[in-house]
C-alpha cells in the first residue's frame, strides 16, 4: 500500500499531461474522527493494522486534533491522523481516467450487468450479460461493486 500511495503523484501528473484534467490530488492529510468515546474503539483497531505500514499514522485526543485542525468543532473523542494521506476531486479523476481510456481506444461499457465470465480455450474472456448478449475480450476490469456476487 504505501508503494501505491508513493506512485500516485506520478500516476495523477501523467493523466493530467495526457487530458489537461486535473483530479486537484492534494496530499495534506486526513484526520478520521471518533464522535463518541465508544468509537475509539474502531480507531485504535484502523491504528493496529495501519501502523506497522505507516508509523507516521497516530491516535490523538481531541485537544490534539483541534491543535492540527482548528477548524475542528463540536464534541469528540479523539482522531486518527494520517499525514502522508491525501484526497481527489473524483468526479474529475473518473472524467480523467475516462479521457484517458478513450484516447488508448479502450472499449468501454457502462450500465451492462453482467452474469457470467469464463476464459475460452483460445485464452480469451467471454463476458455473458444478463440478456444474453456476449462479448469477448482479452482483458476485463470489472467494477460490480456489491453486485459481484451474483456473478458466476
Amino acid at each position: 500500500m504505501r508503494q501505491s500511495l508513493a506512485l500516485y503523484p506520478d500516476f495523477v501528473s501523467g493523466l493530467i499531461e495526457e487530458t489537461g484534467l486535473s483530479p486537484d490530488l492534494a496530499l495534506d492529510g486526513i484526520l478520521a474522527v471518533a464522535p463518541q468515546a465508544s468509537d475509539r474503539a474502531l480507531l485504535e483497531r484502523r491504528l493496529a493494522w495501519q501502523h506497522p505500514i505507516d508509523p507516521s499514522v497516530t491516535l490523538l485526543s481531541a485537544p490534539e486534533a483541534r491543535a492540527l485542525e482548528p477548524a475542528l468543532t463540536g464534541d469528540f473523542d479523539s482522531a486518527l491522523w494520517y499525514p502522508k494521506e491525501g484526497h481527489v476531486f473524483a468526479p474529475r479523476l473518473i472524467k480523467a481516467l475516462l479521457g484517458a481510456l478513450s484516447r488508448r481506444g479502450v472499449p468501454l461499457e457502462q450500465g451492462v450487468t453482467v452474469s457470467r465470465i469464463e476464459r475460452t480455450p483460445s485464452g480469451t474472456l467471454a463476458v455473458t450479460d444478463l440478456a444474453g448478449g456476449l462479448r469477448e475480450a482479452q482483458a476485463v476490469v470489472l467494477a460490480a461493486g456489491a453486485a459481484l456476487s451474483a456473478i458466476d
